[in-house]
């Protein structure tokens, strides 16, 4: 059930195939959070961030997603260590506005490796969104949560077109 501490999503799963448009759909889920304001900076040190994090893994199949707390950690290696002090501050800010979705009330929907099955491999297939936030409670959230599950569903449907699965068809031929 998303929404819940048992169907954690994790907003950094590959979903793109390209570097670019995967960091360019992070930066945007991050926004839908509140966690930037999409200013020059801001947008400089994630893209910085995230692919500090996705080029060692990006071609290699089987290494694991970085999460939100790796993002984190980068953002505070950034803030103590770049030479730029705009840098600093700006990666200290976007660090601090992480902590609800790394180590806060939001950690458990966020800030782990994804819990969710998207592989698809079943006739039918339901995600139950009942426990989202209601868009006047929590509009962002629910937003961000309903475009990441449709990512994700996506990359699945496209790696089994890559895989060469085809989806099954229903049709009678006259006989």
């Amino acid at each position: 059930m998303l929404g819940t501490a048992e169907a954690t999503i994790n907003l950094l799963d590959i979903t793109h195939e390209e570097i670019g448009n995967q960091v360019e759909y992070v930066l945007a889920m991050l926004r839908m959070l509140g966690v930037h304001n999409n200013t020059g900076w801001e947008r400089a040190v994630l893209d910085t961030a995230l692919m500090n994090l996705y080029k060692p893994i990006w071609d290699d199949e089987d290494a694991d997603n970085p999460t939100l707390p790796d993002l984190h950690n980068e953002l505070d290696q950034l803030s103590h260590n770049h030479e730029v002090d705009d840098v600093r501050v700006a990666a200290g800010r976007l660090a601090f506005n992480l902590h609800p979705y790394t180590t806060g009330s939001r950690a458990d929907l966020f800030g782990h490796h994804t819990k969710v099955d998207f592989s698809l491999d079943y006739p039918v297939n339901v995600f139950d969104v009942s426990r989202l936030p209601q868009q006047e409670v929590g509009g962002s959230l629910r937003a961000a949560m309903l475009a990441i599950l449709v990512a994700n569903v996506n990359q699945s449907i496209r790696a089994r077109r890559r895989a060469g699965d085809t989806a099954p068809i229903l049709f009678f031929a006259p006989g």
